[in-house]
């Protein structure tokens, strides 16, 4: 299916590792222009399968007026068409109430981060939405199915990614009918020097058995999983009736409906 996203310029911040890498390798194939947006120390080039993306900016996410900046540096270059943020972690210890460091960690990289920028990116783009006459922009973000059912994850990693879900749908009726904002919500997703991926080679718990008693797929997902989707919201032309959704992916984890 063509989802005419040749030449469109997408934003993917976290997309060096695990599921953001692989949207950006899609996004590639798709024809899109892609910047990566990091706040990991870059050392060289990165090629993702004999392609480049166009640009991988170092930034700082808790800094709203350095990623407006970086922002508007890379649209000058070619104009935006959406932003799919792919940052989070749910590496945390196990209390039950974490300290406070651990607690402002988790928000920050769960809920704040992503926050700032789709403000970012609603103030950077809105300035020529008039102009242009353009009529949608897209706006996606990447929560867990731990926002909505308890997986005895990280007490503060949950409750800040149903603060994010909760982001999305008052973004989607605020911003709509110039952004589309939609969440994907991925369950266990397993990759190379991901958490599933520490505690196999830890080997303190059965993970086959996890599996087959709470995944009705009895297998973890892959990048590919999620980064399929995220590619195919980034498409107005497949997707333009979504907005404030928030889709699981999870094999048929969640038991509610």
């Amino acid at each position: 299916m063509d989802l005419d996203l040749k030449n469109k310029h997408i934003i993917v911040a976290g997309g060096l590792g695990g599921i953001g890498k692989k949207t950006v390798e899609l996004l590639l194939e798709e024809g899109a222009k892609v910047t990566i947006f990091t706040q990991s120390k870059i050392n060289k080039e990165i090629n993702f399968e004999s392609k480049s993306c166009l640009e991988i900016v170092e930034t700082d996410y808790s800094k709203q007026e350095i990623l407006e900046y970086d922002l508007e540096k890379v649209n000058k270059k070619i104009k935006l068409e959406g932003v799919i943020i792919m940052i989070g972690t749910g590496r945390s210890n196990d209390e039950i109430f974490s300290n406070e460091p651990e607690v402002r960690k988790l928000w920050n990289i769960n809920y704040y981060f992503p926050r700032e920028i789709a403000k970012a990116f609603v103030n950077v783009t809105k300035s020529f939405v008039e102009e242009e006459k353009k009529q949608e922009f897209f706006i996606t973000f990447c929560s867990s199915i731990a926002a909505k059912t308890f997986l005895n994850a990280p007490t503060e990693y949950s409750v800040a990614k149903a603060a994010l879900e909760k982001l999305t749908k008052e973004l989607s009726w605020k911003l709509a009918p110039l952004y589309r904002v939609n969440c994907i919500s991925p369950g266990n997703i397993f990759f190379e020097g991901g958490t599933w991926d520490k505690i196999r080679k830890s080997g303190k718990l059965n993970l086959q058995k996890m599996l087959n008693d709470k995944v009705p797929a009895k297998r973890f997902g892959e990048p590919i999983d999620i980064a399929s989707f995220a590619v195919f919201l980034s498409s107005s032309k497949v997707s333009s009736f979504f907005n404030g959704s928030c889709i699981n992916i999870d094999g048929g984890q969640t038991t509610s409906l």
